[in-house]
């Protein structure tokens, strides 16, 4: 138990603080008016879990990796409730259209980043037929 919550927490600690840094990157550039860093890690987030657990799958022997990247790692640098809290407030500022566009674009893009980092591992990483 004392190293599954190593491992999560462990995991969390990079997850957070890489999260933290790629929203501070892109408000840099493009600064608040639309949740970018938000959009990027949730993507980014969903892409590389999708590759993780096309290769790590369900196998008990890669239980210690799904714990530190998937439950830590993946559990901090990804956030719905930002997504959220980000889109209810581009609706209260009047920007109706940004925020749906954020909605669209953080279901659809997460869902096809899953698929394509799951694609990428069976078929270039893993080559199964």
């Amino acid at each position: 138990m004392i190293k599954n919550l190593l491992l999560i927490s462990s995991g969390g600690i990079l997850g957070t603080c890489s999260r933290y840094a790629v929203l501070v990157f892109t408000e840099s550039f493009i600064g608040r008016t639309f949740p970018l860093g938000t959009l990027l890690v949730n993507s980014l987030g969903a892409l590389l879990a999708g590759l993780l657990f096309g290769i790590f799958g369900f196998s008990e022997s890669f239980k210690n990796y799904r714990l530190f990247c998937m439950v830590g790692f993946f559990g901090a640098f990804t956030t719905f409730s930002a997504y959220s809290v980000e889109t209810i407030n581009l609706f209260f500022d009047g920007k109706i259209k940004l925020g749906f566009l954020n909605i669209l674009l953080n279901n659809i893009l997460s869902l096809l980043f899953v698929g394509l980092g799951f694609w990428l591992a069976h078929t270039l990483i893993l080559k199964v037929d």
